[in-house]
């Protein structure tokens, strides 16, 4: 029995006239045969959700339309206390206010201090725009860990600082 049994693909709806859309009609299928599988369609789909071969499929929030805010969502749960399962949006008080293109967001410690850091990826195609690294203010920086701040804008692995 797989360790996890539900799935979220977020990526283009399966019927739309991309690559990426080929890619999550083909994968969602294959990946529905063993857990429950739902998409989340940052492109697509606007308005209700639906279900396309069985598979649910939720409009996306925000989108693949321009430059917008990335959002850090809280689990409550754990270390802070709370409700394990419930989210808060910490992006204002936590994460600096900038307007990019994203398109992927990766935790790695690039700094080594022992607390996870960011990597966004950002579209290259629509406006010119690297990708980003967010560094964890906690472990050696001496701030409060989760509070995050823009280090390096590129797309290779930096040196930590």
């Amino acid at each position: 029995m797989p360790e996890f049994e539900k799935l979220l693909w977020h990526s283009n709806a399966p019927w739309s006239a991309t690559g990426y859309a080929n890619q999550t009609s083909i994968f969602t299928q294959l990946l529905a045969q063993q857990y429950k599988v739902a998409v989340s369609a940052f492109y697509g789909l606007e308005g209700a959700p639906m279900r396309y071969n069985d598979i649910p499929v939720f409009p996306g929030l925000g989108g693949d339309f321009g430059n917008d805010q990335n959002r850090l969502w809280i689990n409550m749960g754990g270390a802070q206390g709370g409700t394990l399962g419930v989210f808060v949006d910490r992006t204002a008080t936590n994460v600096p206010t900038l307007l990019d293109d994203s398109r992927d967001i990766e935790f790695v410690d690039v700094d080594e201090d022992g607390d996870p850091d960011l990597f966004t990826s950002n579209s290259s195609q629509i406006s010119n725009q690297t990708c980003r690294w967010w560094i964890n203010m906690g472990g050696l920086q001496g701030g409060t860990a989760g509070f995050f701040t823009g280090w390096k804008d590129q797309c290779s692995f930096p040196t930590p600082p």
